[in-house]
């Protein structure tokens, strides 16, 4: 019995025996050889090439959102709700009103409806469905250590922590707009805003912050291109323009602050768990709404036309953390460090610095762990010089723990005595975090002059050696400012 070939796999023999028969050697690396000289092996290769692109496409469209999701206006939100039929499946019934915004294996990406005047756009984060299960609920005995009770949000939470929230009120039209809860990335909600929000209210994402800009359509459109591609045109936006536009006006973005409001801080997930704690791993946060969120007012001509977005309540800017730096004990020891200086610039040519670890000169994990179990051996020896092996070793098997902090006095130690053993060691750490790394495997960028690369490794060499001496202390945190405005409700 003989299976049949796909298309593609039909196809793939057809090109083969074609150019066998005809003798026509390595068409796939001759770069003379012109296919449409060749009628039928060209007629091949179009539908070979037209089915890998509908693949692709498949593909493409299964990972990312392929449908246009940007709401521009309230009427648009109300009529996608309106076109839109619930998912109904084995896992989700007509009652849960799941409607996608926009594509439907993107189920947890919804539309919800909580009144004629107000819509929420959900990204599946805080939501009355589990669309993840990052638990075990196969433990079904109560009164087991292992058994966990998830949190579910309420419909007041949801509504608080929703990415986008539309609403109307005496003939106006409002967006809200909120980060993620918690300190660390939110990159889920992140990706979702940006493919989410109106044309003309873009999230940017910049040095670990983000923001909503307020940008002009106009200004999109301008630096937007259209490439002619066969049967469809394709259309870009020159990011990098539109990151200039906003460096020369920085009145049009506002700052998005992440959220510390998590209604599960005080949930008891293990409630038989004692030992390691019911609530274990969500404690962070408060349980209250501290309201970090934008909040714009969508202006319209007395004809109806949009103009734009305008601030409609709180705004906040972030202010960071405030240093100053010890410059007493700097100027002591600054002969020392512009001498350590010289002295990683005449070494690091001479040393392996782990570069070499794989074969390939790229530096993995193990390599800092290497260098740092060295520096606690010497640190434990400086610390206590009748350190017995077993204990030198016992704290070795920590290194990846080692930390710079409480230390500066060691490292003072070791820069001011020529002779140490450690010195080798520290100025390999400072390649493996340096552009010395780039310029001793030989893939640094060549758009940097010589005098350039001096500049930047001397740089670079100044925040290290003020951070592992401890020559700079925090003054003041960093922190967020709330601008307080009247917002409707």
């Amino acid at each position: 019995m003989t299976s049949k070939l796909s298309s593609e796999s039909q196809l793939i023999l057809n090109v083969m025996n074609y150019v066998d028969k005809n003798k026509l050697g390595d068409v796939f690396n001759d770069h003379d050889f012109n296919v449409k000289d060749h009628p039928e092996l060209y007629q091949y290769m179009q539908k070979l090439v037209s089915i890998r692109e509908e693949r692709s496409e498949k593909r493409r469209n299964k990972m990312n959102r392929y449908i246009d999701q940007r709401l521009n206006t309230f009427a648009e939100v109300e009529e996608m709700y309106n076109s839109v039929k619930p998912v109904v499946s084995k896992n989700h019934t007509r009652e849960q009103d799941i409607r996608p915004v926009g594509a439907r294996h993107r189920k947890h990406e919804r539309i919800i409806k909580l009144n004629d005047d107000k819509y929420l756009i959900n990204d599946g984060a805080w939501d009355s469905i589990a669309w993840w299960s990052w638990y075990d609920t196969s433990v079904t005995d109560t009164t087991s250590k292992q058994y966990y009770v998830p949190h579910v949000p309420t419909a007041s939470e949801i509504e608080k922590l929703a990415p986008i929230m539309w609403y109307r009120k005496n003939g106006k039209e409002y967006l809200r707009v909120r980060n993620g809860s918690g300190n660390g990335g939110h990159q889920s909600r992140y990706c979702f805003l940006e493919c989410t929000l109106p044309s003309d209210l873009m999230f940017y994402a910049l040095n670990g912050k983000q923001y909503v800009c307020n940008i002009n359509r106009e200004v999109v459109d301008k630096h937007t291109k259209t490439i002619p591609d066969g049967q469809r045109d394709y259309m870009y936006i020159q990011w990098g323009d539109i990151w200039k536009h906003l460096e020369d006006h920085p009145e049009c973005k506002y700052f998005l602050p992440k959220s510390d409001y998590n209604p599960a801080c005080k949930h008891v997930y293990y409630p038989n768990d004692n030992e390691h704690g019911m609530n274990r791993w969500n404690g962070w946060g408060m349980d209250r709404d501290d309201h970090k969120y934008l909040l714009f007012e969508r202006v319209v001509s007395a004809s109806g036309n949009h103009l734009g977005w305008e601030i409609a309540g709180n705004s906040f800017t972030f202010e960071s953390p405030r240093t100053q730096v010890n410059k007493t004990r700097k100027a002591r020891i600054k002969p020392h460090m512009d001498k350590f200086y010289e002295y990683i610039m005449t070494m690091y040519p001479l040393l392996d610095c782990g570069l070499g670890a794989d074969g390939e000169g790229h530096v993995n994990w193990h390599v800092y762990q290497d260098k740092q179990a060295v520096l606690i051996e010497h640190y434990t020896m400086w610390q206590n010089p009748n350190a017995t092996e077993e204990e030198i070793n016992a704290l070795k098997d920590h290194s990846y723990s080692w930390d710079w902090k409480g230390k500066s006095k060691f490292i003072e130690h070791v820069i001011t005595k020529q002779s140490h053993e450690a010195r080798p060691t520290l100025v390999e750490m400072f390649v493996l975090d340096s552009d010395l790394r780039h310029i001793k495997m030989g893939d640094i960028d060549l758009a940097f002059t010589e005098q350039q690369l001096k500049s930047r490794v001397r740089s670079q060499y100044n925040r290290w050696i003020n951070k592992i001496l401890e020559l700079v202390s925090t003054v003041s945190e960093k922190k967020v400012v709330t601008h307080y405005q009247k917002e409707v409700i």
